[in-house]
């Protein structure tokens, strides 16, 4: 819906899409590894995929809270305008 997805927000989720698909992929080299037998660089790989998931977890909560902070409803917008009419997102 338009009122609820501005254009910050649409561009906060086609960079987290980005963000996962490189994800995934590394999760499937990883599975890789698992299947070939190599426990240390599973361990290894494993471990530094969980760290970046975590990051760029942490980072799209950063910017949502920094998109989302000035935030209103359609309904508190038209409230507060003067002229009765809700401007365009």
């Amino acid at each position: 819906r338009p009122e609820c997805l501005n254009e910050h927000l649409q561009l906060l989720f086609l960079m987290s899409l980005r963000r996962m698909k490189h994800l995934l992929h590394s999760q499937l080299r990883h599975l890789w590894l698992v299947f070939q037998g190599t426990a240390e660089l599973v361990r290894q790989g494993a471990g530094k995929w969980l760290a970046e998931v975590v990051d760029l977890f942490e980072a799209d909560i950063r910017t949502y809270e920094s998109i989302m902070v000035n935030w209103r409803s359609k309904e508190e917008i038209a409230a507060n305008s003067t002229d009765g009419t809700v401007p365009l997102r």
